[in-house]
This record gives structure tokens, C-alpha cells and sequence, in this order.
């Protein structure tokens, strides 16, 4: 499979290729348009998120030959679906079983805090940033300071 799979949606002349996500939520002249630029790859393609009152429904490729041309990758194009329908809404942590179950906030960030005062910094790895994706931002974690490296 391709990371570029949901482009046969758009490909299909007569529509019968629908998005699994957006089908039968709304009608074309019910949604308005607004032009964006995507922050799901380093690439800064030109999308169009399309919406009704206020909740995204689905979002689509914009042309722009010199950057994306017409395309756009499934990890844009489907991420509107982690908005609402499969979205996590409760803390969870796995337990002794290694099954995840629902839990306080509190108990995660203690457990979170733990866990990482008792590693090694050498043994410490993460992700931040506004907006930043894996390929972006890799960030080194040692205990004494953070280290930057921007590819």
C-alpha cells in the first residue's frame, strides 16, 4: 500500500471512489472552503479544508505545480478523522497484563515522571514542537539539557 493511496478518490471521474471518513456527511453547496497549507509533512503541501460549522469534514489537495502538484498524502488527507471520530479521550495505561485500561491524568504523569527520572539519559529519546512531525524535529534528551538537531 502507498502513502499516497487516497489520491484514487480524487482520480475517479464520476465520483463512485468515495473517502470512507467523509461519506454521505454533507452535501458540496453546505461546506465552505478555506485554503491552507499542511502541517502533517515537510513538503508544505497546499490543501483545502472543507467544513460546516465549525467541524473540518474533510480535507483535499489544492494545486500548486511547483510543491505538491494535485496530490496529497494519507496522512493529510485523513487526519480530520482523528478530530472527532477516532479521537482518544481518556488517559490509558497499560496494565500488569500489559492490556490498556482508562485512568486519572494524574496517575499518567506520575507514572510518566517515574519511568523517566529512572532512565539513564543516554537512554532517553524525543519529539516536540509545535506542529513538528518525526522527520522534522528529532530532539536527544539528556538530563542535564535538551539537544536540538533540525534536518
Amino acid at each position: 500500500m502507498s502513502e499516497l493511496s487516497g489520491n484514487v478518490i480524487d482520480l475517479c471521474p464520476v465520483g463512485a471512489l468515495t473517502s470512507k471518513p467523509y461519506a454521505f456527511m454533507a452535501r458540496p453547496w453546505e461546506l465552505r472552503r478555506t485554503e491552507s497549507i499542511d502541517v502533517h509533512d515537510a513538503v508544505g503541501s497546499n490543501i483545502v479544508v472543507t467544513h460546516r460549522t465549525g467541524e473540518v469534514l474533510r480535507i483535499l489537495p489544492r494545486i500548486n505545480e511547483d510543491i505538491n502538484e494535485e496530490w496529497l498524502s494519507d496522512k493529510s488527507r485523513f487526519a480530520c478523522d482523528g478530530l472527532k471520530r477516532q479521537r482518544l479521550t481518556m488517559p490509558m495505561m497499560k496494565d500488569a497484563s500489559g492490556e490498556l485500561k482508562t485512568c486519572d491524568w494524574e496517575d499518567v504523569i506520575v507514572t510518566a515522571a517515574k519511568v523517566l527520572d529512572s532512565t539513564p539519559g543516554d537512554r532517553l529519546a524525543a519529539l516536540v514542537g509545535g506542529m513538528a512531525d518525526a522527520e522534522v524535529r528529532p530532539i536527544k534528551v539528556n538530563k542535564s539539557r535538551l539537544h536540538l538537531f533540525l534536518f
